[in-house]
């Protein structure tokens, strides 16, 4: 018996092992077979060229290869949203319900033998005019701080409330304008940089850059009330009437819930030319958003339905840096006082702070 249940033992472990091999040589044959290739698509798309804004009309065009087919009828989306149709080869579709930047149109083509073919159609959608020029001029100079490392920087109640940067010396402070003396202060942990301040329902909320999390604190004590997270980097931060809005330095904004700071919407940001990069700090002045353009003295004013440049402003030399040997960096620092309709800048590290006015240039 002992002999028998071996000997059955041994064939039924054989027969495992020969079942195993013949799956795995199964499962590799299966595995190295080549993938079907993609049907060649009978039909190809050609559109108008040269620059196109949203109150462009896009001309589009349908080639057949060969004499197999014909095209019934095609249909043009911008996401769900149905934009034109025709039943020739050729149609010509308004972009006027397409924001500003990279956006991508869905062509659908419906054959006589039945089948259907799509081409996706990228566009990139540039503002309809270039912006106003501005230039600025001095009315106040201010104290700031010459060990700020301004990065987000808002006017509330008589008093501007700053986020300052850098690991370790990352802060929010309440500063008195006509001093520059800091009134009240927190520190951040040592792990975060600071980064964007905006100010929303007695509350203060202030982003940082790397660490995805920000922090909402009370107005009066400096109180952390909650933290939340987001998907980017920190940069800039401002408030609308109704919205928080977010930059991260590429030529998005993104839109926030002041209530529960989860995103709402997004804009890409474009002049009559291009992309405007490295958005940074931000403030609300009239309507429109101020984005200070990181490394660089300029401000771009923009509108924060379509995402075009409206208006922008060079800065070029209002803080003379001849003669100062202590560390500095670039302009970065807007703050807006409503009530009063005073504009404030500064940069990071600067030791003065100015009250500006800007004016249109004629052209």
């Amino acid at each position: 018996m002992r002999k028998l249940f071996l000997t059955t033992t041994l064939i039924l472990a054989l027969v495992t092992i020969l079942g195993s091999c013949g799956s795995e040589n199964s499962s590799k044959e299966s595995a190295s077979q080549p993938a079907a290739p993609k049907p060649t698509p009978l039909t190809s798309i050609s559109t108008s060229p040269g620059a196109l804004t949203p109150q462009s009309t896009l001309e589009i065009s349908v080639s057949i290869e060969g004499d197999s087919v014909r095209v019934d009828s095609m249909v043009i989306f911008f996401e769900s949203v149905r934009l034109a149709s025709s039943q020739a080869t050729s149609l010509s579709a308004s972009l006027a319900p397409l924001p500003l930047g990279k956006q991508t149109l869905t062509a659908k083509l419906f054959l006589n033998n039945g089948g259907t073919e799509q081409h996706a159609l990228p566009l990139i959608l540039l503002a309809e005019t270039p912006p106003q020029k501005f230039d600025f001029r001095k009315i106040e100079t201010y104290t700031h701080d010459p060990d700020a490392y301004t990065q987000g920087l808002l006017y509330h109640g008589g008093f501007l409330y700053e986020s300052t940067g850098t690991r370790g010396e990352s802060t929010l402070r309440k500063v008195d304008i006509s001093t520059g003396k800091v009134l009240q202060q927190t520190p951040l942990d040592s792990r975060y940089f600071g980064e964007g301040l905006a100010f929303w329902d007695n509350s203060l909320i202030q982003l940082t850059w790397t660490s995805k999390i920000g922090f909402v604190y009370d107005l009066e004590s400096f109180e952390q009330k909650r933290t939340f997270n987001y998907s980017t980097e920190g940069w800039g931060l401002a408030s609308t009437d109704t919205e928080l809005v977010m930059s991260d330095g590429t030529e998005y904004l993104y839109f926030l819930d002041p209530v529960t700071l989860a995103e709402t919407r997004r804009i890409q940001v474009y002049n009559h030319q291009e992309k405007i990069l490295y958005l940074n700090e931000l403030e609300v002045v009239g309507g429109l958003i101020y984005a200070n353009v990181y490394q660089t003295d300029v401000i771009v004013m923009i509108d924060p339905l379509s995402g075009a440049v409206v208006g922008d402003v060079s800065l070029e030399g209002i803080f003379n840096k001849q003669g100062y040997s202590r560390r500095l960096d670039v302009l970065n620092g807007i703050a807006w006082d409503e009530k009063e309709k005073r504009l404030f800048v500064t940069g990071k590290w600067w030791p003065k702070l100015y009250q500006i006015e800007l004016f249109k240039i004629q052209s």
